[in-house]
């Protein structure tokens, strides 16, 4: 080659690059650190986590309410508030057995697996047509009709915030409010007379 020079030829530059190790340990400590702190998020902001659990209740009321109407089957709900847990009842199904050659019918209980309510959430209290509860096992109906109960229940975190949570029966469309508000289906003396 014309202008080159005689001599060693010349070396291209060593390109420093990661390796596959390190790319991916870089990547898990990133992941690591996200996950920790996503999880320690929720205990920064302990509203955000009692208005989630209000609207998560909220959608499973209104799914069983639905179900009872699409099925033309009650269904239920029952409140723990010692255990804080709910649970959607679902009407009785069904059950053919077999015992030697005969075939008999039973109805065999069903249900959802009960949901517990984040730590530091609880009941507060529920409204039921006009009747309050405030600890124990309560169980209300859902009716295919559309009509029955209205349901009102009041959360509270460890903080002291509160979240109200309205069902009404014939809409079956939650309705989130922050704070305490009363119940709007209770049953006024004047309204039984």
């Amino acid at each position: 080659e014309p202008g080159r020079r005689p001599g060693p030829p010349r070396s291209v530059p060593a390109r420093r690059a990661f390796t596959m190790i390190e790319l991916v340990v870089v990547v898990t400590i990133v992941a690591i650190m996200m996950t920790y702190a996503v999880l320690n998020l929720d205990l920064l902001v302990p509203g955000t986590r009692l208005e989630a659990t209000a609207k998560h209740l909220g959608a499973t009321l209104a799914m069983a309410h639905n179900r009872a109407i699409v099925s033309g089957k009650r269904h239920g709900m029952i409140f723990d508030f010692k255990e804080r847990q709910y649970q959607v009842v679902l009407p009785p199904k069904e059950v053919i057995v077999l015992v030697q050659g005969r075939e008999f019918r039973r109805l065999e209980k069903d249900e959802l697996p009960p949901e517990t309510l984040p730590q530091g959430i609880s009941f507060l209290d529920l409204v039921i047509s006009g009747e309050k509860f405030t600890n124990g096992k309560v169980e209300t109906a859902l009716h295919p009709s559309g009509s029955g109960e209205g349901i009102t229940v009041h959360l509270r975190n460890e903080v002291g915030d509160r979240y109200t949570l309205e069902l009404p029966p014939l809409t079956g469309i939650p309705v989130y409010q922050e704070g305490e508000i009363a119940s709007k289906f209770v049953i006024k003396e004047e309204d039984v007379k």
